[in-house]
C-alpha cells in the first residue's frame, strides 16, 4: 500500500487490477513452492518406486524361471556316494544332479585326499 501512495489517483477498476496483481506476484510463488513443487516431487518419487517395483518384479520372474530345485529325500550311498534314482539305479552324485538341476560340476581335489593319494605333491 506505501506504493500507491506514490501512483496518482487510480479508479477503483484499477486499483482492484492492482491489488490483485501485487495480491498474484506474491500468492503465486508462495503457492508453488508450498504446494506444487512438493506434490511434484511426491508424484517422481512414486513414478520411481513404480518402475522400480516394476523392475524388480521382472528380475524376479526371471530368476524363478530359471530355478530348478531338488526336493525330498535322495537316498545316498555313505561310502561310495552314489545315489539311487526313481528306478531303482545307483548313478554317481554329479550325473544325478546335473540329471535333475542346472548345476554343472567341475573336478578338483582336496588338500586332504591329495596328501592321501598323492604325498609326493604335499
Amino acid at each position: 500500500m506505501l506504493l500507491l501512495m506514490f501512483l496518482p489517483r487510480l479508479s477503483l477498476y484499477q486499483r482492484a487490477f492492482l491489488d490483485a496483481l501485487i495480491l498474484s506476484v506474491i500468492v503465486f510463488p508462495a503457492l508453488y513452492f508450498l504446494v506444487f513443487k512438493p506434490l511434484r516431487m511426491h508424484v517422481d518419487f512414486r513414478r520411481k518406486a513404480e518402475t522400480d517395483k516394476d523392475r524388480l518384479i521382472l528380475d524376479l520372474r526371471k530368476a524363478l524361471e530359471e530355478v530348478k530345485t531338488l526336493k525330498g529325500f535322495i537316498p545316498i550311498c555313505s561310502s561310495c556316494h552314489k545315489i539311487r534314482d526313481d528306478e531303482g539305479f545307483w548313478q554317481r552324485l554329479e550325473l544325478y544332479i546335473s540329471a535333475h538341476s542346472d548345476a554343472q560340476f567341475s573336478h578338483g581335489i582336496c588338500p586332504d585326499c591329495r596328501k592321501k593319494l598323492y604325498p609326493e605333491f604335499s
